[in-house]
């Protein structure tokens, strides 16, 4: 199990679905650091994740999680829509904790919203 004192939250949605204001709405809570697609990006990785789905965990404990424990704040969210393209695979083999928020939009209002 990864070691980590945060409480992470991550974001498992398609585009267009809130994550913008899930963001705002989250960065008002005490003690939260709260970003939307934050460097290291995930989107950066998101082809050779489908050509190397272990490629997602090598990210993760290299790049994503010691970003993420940069910030002094207890709590971490991020609304990415990203996470749900194999990262979220890469956490659970690496026994990082962290909450998930699950944002639904009908089909039909995100092709709206294009």
């Amino acid at each position: 199990m990864v070691q980590t004192d945060k409480n992470i939250v991550m974001c498992l949605t398609t585009g267009r679905s809130g994550t913008n204001l899930l963001e705002k709405l989250m960065e008002l809570c005490v003690d939260t650091t709260s970003l939307h697609e934050p460097e290291p990006y995930f989107s950066d990785h998101v082809k050779a994740v489908r050509k190397d789905p272990d490629f997602a965990t090598t990210f993760v404990e290299e790049e994503k999680l010691p970003a993420i424990q940069a910030f002094d704040t207890q709590n971490y969210v991020e609304t990415s829509h990203i996470f749900g393209k194999g990262f979220f695979e890469a956490f659970i083999k690496l026994n990082i904790p962290f909450q998930l928020i699950i944002l639904n939009r009908s089909p039909r209002e995100v092709a709206k919203s294009m």
